[in-house]
């Protein structure tokens, strides 16, 4: 069979048609006698690769690496989690997938925060895909189709010079939409403990900010906003405490009592004034020993310890040592801010 020029051909892989790439085992066999359900897949192959395309009618035409139509031949593509399951497995010549990217992308295409951003899946000219393998493994995941680019006949070489740029983070993306460019990332990390935290996700708090995408990160910040009252009350502790943690903390405190929250900041602040029983002093005390490595804490025992001792001096309690046991036969649970109400009930 001649290989036709796909120049002219019309895009079969468009939202409207339901299109689907099948790569053929061999460049001897021919289009006409493959289906897309009969297509093998030629995984490794090392001769120029053959791909057929099927259009809603199940009419081949095909691509060949040797030809000019495959060299950075570009295709809009709504990708079903069956198609991404068949480019998966092209996926022969790649980087080890790691599963928590792909949950982390599946739950943005779950809930509809997915969008066309003009980034490509790439296959090369041997028929590997070299890039897009943990977005092709979040649409499977999900269930969800994703309309995006695909790209074949890129250099196997390309390789080298793919996901080398400095990635966006949370933080940045706060900043391009508006917030403070030099508080944006630590409100980033404040917005995932909130997450973490509402989620009961208590291993992770302090330390949560890889844990969300920036679109989970955007919508709590929409419910949220009173949180940007908090960013100033970090300056005044940030050499005790990290400013995603103390914000974090401040917010859930001033839900508690904003007065008493402020003051507790402030407190902690002066480093004046302190009876040797107050939480705040043996709040203040822990947390200088793990700045002087005298004791290191974990950010999640930090924020432990942020919330014992808030809690105490919002009951008016007195300590003479904060303790939180994590070992043993009695391990204590993660503490939780305290609800004032039902602390006056009891």
């Amino acid at each position: 069979m001649a290989h036709q020029d796909v120049t002219n051909v019309p895009n079969p892989f468009t939202p409207d048609n339901g299109g689907i790439i099948m790569p053929l085992e061999s460049k001897t066999q021919e289009a006409t006698d493959q289906t897309p359900a009969q297509a093998e897949l030629s995984v490794g192959s090392k001769e120029p690769f053959l791909f057929t395309a099927y259009d809603s009618n199940g009419q081949p035409f095909t691509l060949d690496a040797n030809n000019v139509p495959l060299t950075f031949s570009f295709y809009l593509v709504k990708i079903t989690p069956a198609l991404a399951a068949i480019l998966l497995k092209l996926n022969w010549k790649n980087r080890p997938i790691d599963t928590a990217t792909v949950r982390i992308l599946a739950r943005d295409m779950k809930n509809e925060g997915w969008d066309l951003t003009g980034d490509t899946i790439r296959v090369d000219n041997t028929g590997a895909l070299l890039d897009g393998q943990h977005r092709l493994e979040g649409i499977v995941e999900s269930g969800k189709d994703i309309e995006t680019l695909i790209v074949f006949g890129v250099r196997p070489e390309s390789q080298r010079n793919m996901d080398t740029n400095k990635k966006r983070t949370a933080g940045n993306m706060l900043a391009l939409a508006g917030e403070d460019a030099v508080t944006s990332v630590p409100l980033a990390q404040a917005l995932a403990n909130v997450l973490a935290y509402e989620a009961g996700r208590y291993t992770a708090i302090g330390a949560a900010g890889n844990l969300y995408t920036h679109i989970e990160i955007e919508k709590v910040l929409a419910v949220c906003g009173s949180i940007r009252e908090s960013i100033p009350f970090a300056a005044g502790t940030k050499p005790l405490i990290p400013a995603g943690i103390s914000i974090f903390a401040h917010y859930y405190a001033s839900a508690v009592n904003k007065e008493m929250a402020d003051a507790f900041w402030a407190q902690l602040e002066s480093e004046l004034g302190f009876e040797i029983t107050s939480p705040v002093y043996q709040l203040h005390r822990k947390l200088n020993d793990h700045r002087n490595k005298v004791n290191r804490l974990s950010r999640k025992e930090i924020v432990a310890y942020i919330i014992l001792a808030f809690n105490l001096y919002v009951q008016g309690k007195t300590v003479t040592k904060l303790v939180w046991r994590t070992k043993g036969k009695n391990p204590q649970p993660f503490p939780l801010f305290v609800d004032l109400s039902v602390a006056k009930a009891a």
